[in-house]
């Protein structure tokens, strides 16, 4: 049963505990069994109060019910009882009505106008029949007659499993990579290039869709700085990197003017001149 707060503290502001207790043990009664017998011993068992208990606290709870067609109620719990019963009925009548729905769906007849697929039309085709009929000793036909069946037969497969016999238009194939990034990828003089995929997805972000004829020129260039091709970074790399952003010039040197500056090579040490000035120097820095 539900129960409202603000409804319950409030209809029970003036009660002792002991009468709101009495209270609410009879309204539960009335929700779970329907209207109260006029009875009081019968109410008393109800409450599971002695006579004494039931004389002090009935008074003031007996307020909260009237009597109807010979029974006690509390108008408040009917009115609940009565909306509970029409929301459970409205929902009852909404799930028959669903069910009958699904039923009714589920039983509709199938069309027997559907076209058949192009394997149950090769299937029902009457060449099949003279083929079983053949397999089966009943046609005697000579080589030639032979090799015109299985020609056409092959033939008449091939047309019904034709996407034009079925309706749908033939699709085209989906270019994998864009024609700039193609060229590009032509273009680029490294052997090994590395991932055409991760270097279009490169091309991509960077969204360098025409402007293929100025990377191809960076990459000529970049090609000439370097001794031999093979030492060029990966096409994925000269995009991610910008390297088509850089300055290069043919200088033979193998490496770019920032390439230089980025990875200058670092002078040998002269271990010789370390050890021997170790021994040559003392403790107190005088020399031997």
């Amino acid at each position: 049963m539900p129960i409202w707060a603000d409804d319950w503290i409030g209809g029970t502001m003036m009660m002792s505990t002991a009468e709101e207790g009495l209270y609410l043990r009879l309204i539960l009664a009335q929700w779970k069994n329907g209207p109260l017998p006029m009875d009081e011993r019968k109410l008393r068992r109800i409450a599971r109060l002695d006579q004494d208990e039931w004389d002090e606290q009935w008074p003031e709870v007996k307020s909260k019910f009237e009597e109807v067609n010979g029974r006690l109620i509390n108008p408040k719990c009917a009115d609940v009882t009565s909306r509970q019963g029409e929301y459970i009925e409205q929902k009852r009548r909404a799930g028959k009505k669903s069910a009958e729905a699904r039923s009714k769906s589920a039983k509709t007849p199938v069309n027997p106008t559907v076209v058949a697929t192009p394997v149950e039309r090769t299937l029902q085709h009457p060449l099949n029949d003279r083929c079983n009929d053949r397999s089966n000793g009943r046609v005697n036909e000579t080589p030639n007659e032979t090799a015109t069946t299985h020609t056409h037969t092959h033939t008449h497969t091939e047309k019904d499993i034709s996407p034009e016999n079925d309706g749908a238009k033939p699709s085209l194939p989906r270019k994998k990579y864009s024609d700039g990034f193609e060229l590009f990828w032509k273009a680029y003089k490294r052997p090994d290039k590395g991932s055409k995929k991760s270097a279009s997805n490169q091309w991509k972000s960077k969204r360098l869709e025409g402007r293929e004829s100025e990377l191809i020129a960076k990459a000529d260039q970049y090609a000439k700085s370097v001794d031999d091709p093979k030492y060029m970074k990966h096409a994925e790399r000269f995009l991610s990197n910008e390297l088509y952003e850089n300055e290069y010039t043919p200088s033979g040197k193998g490496q770019s003017e920032i390439e230089s500056r980025m990875f200058k090579p670092m002078k040998p040490r002269d271990q010789t001149a370390s050890v021997r000035s170790a021994y040559e120097v003392g403790p107190d820095g005088e020399e031997l």
